[in-house]
């Protein structure tokens, strides 16, 4: 893999379970975190040390302003914001 070291990863996971915040279940929360935001702490934790030209990650504005009946994905995408 020294031939091709890694100087660049892009973040898109996501998954969006339609649930509002009163009805969300812990089940429908670890599924949204799963992809987006277990995804890029674990790809934060594995190359922290390695410089890279670009850590590029895709949120949404939902974790600043809410989305109706997206609780889970709001919340996932504050915490993606947070880390970055």
């Amino acid at each position: 893999l020294a031939e091709y070291p890694v100087d660049a990863v892009v973040h898109a996971a996501g998954t969006v379970v339609n649930t509002s915040l009163d009805a969300v279940s812990a089940d429908e929360l670890a599924q949204v975190w799963a992809g987006k935001v277990a995804g890029a702490v674990h790809l934060d934790a594995v190359l922290a040390d390695r410089p890279l030209d670009a850590f590029v990650v895709f949120s949404s504005i939902a974790g600043v302003w809410g989305s109706g009946g997206q609780a889970g994905y709001a919340a996932a995408n504050a915490c993606l914001d947070g880390l970055v």
